[in-house]
C-alpha cells in the first residue's frame, strides 16, 4: 500500500481551510491545518510535507514568509497558491517562489473553485505534469506557474 502524503494547510479562513482538508482527505492526504505562518513554520520544522496549499493573505501577515522557510528545507515541499491576491502580488510570489527554488502551482483565485483545487491536487499528488502546461506573464497575467487540468480524468493515470 502506498504510504499517504502529506499536506500542509495554510489559510487564516476557518471554512477554507475545511473545503481544502475534505477535498484532500478525499484524495488520501493526511492533512495538518495552520492558520498563520508562525503555526506554518512549527509544522514545516517538525514534520517533512509533499505539498501546501498557501493563501497569500494571512490577516495582517503574508504567506511570503512561509515561502522562504520552505525554501530552506531539505526536502521542498510543492506549494500551490490559493489566494483572493491581486495580479501583481501573485506574480510577485510566484518570481519569489521560483527564485528560492521552489515548484509553483496555481493560482486558484478565491472565492475557491472546489473542482480546480481537486484537479491541481491529484496532479500534484501523482507527481506528474500531465495535462499542466506553464504559462508566462506575457500569455496571462496573474495566472503563471503550472496550470493543471484534471489528470486523472481518464483513471487509467491514478490510483
Amino acid at each position: 500500500m502506498d504510504e499517504q502524503k502529506r499536506l500542509l494547510i495554510v489559510d487564516d479562513d476557518k471554512i477554507h481551510r475545511v473545503i481544502y482538508s475534505s477535498i484532500a482527505n478525499k484524495l488520501n492526504y493526511r492533512v495538518d491545518l495552520a492558520e498563520s505562518p508562525r503555526q506554518a513554520f512549527d509544522a514545516l520544522r517538525a514534520v517533512q510535507y509533499d505539498s501546501v496549499i498557501l493563501d497569500l493573505m494571512l490577516g495582517e501577515e503574508t504567506g511570503s514568509d512561509v515561502l522562504v522557510l520552505m525554501s530552506s528545507l531539505a526536502d521542498k515541499p510543492r506549494v500551490l497558491l490559493v489566494t483572493g491576491a491581486s495580479d501583481g502580488v501573485i506574480e510577485e510570489t510566484f518570481a519569489i517562489g521560483r527564485k528560492l527554488g521552489l515548484e509553483m502551482f496555481g493560482p486558484v483565485r478565491k472565492p475557491v473553485n472546489v473542482t480546480l483545487i481537486r484537479s491541481v491536487l491529484r496532479g500534484m499528488e501523482i507527481g506528474v505534469r500531465q495535462g499542466c502546461t506553464e504559462r508566462s506573464p506575457s500569455e496571462s497575467a496573474g495566472s503563471w506557474a503550472w496550470i493543471c487540468s484534471d489528470p486523472c480524468a481518464d483513471r487509467s493515470t491514478c490510483r
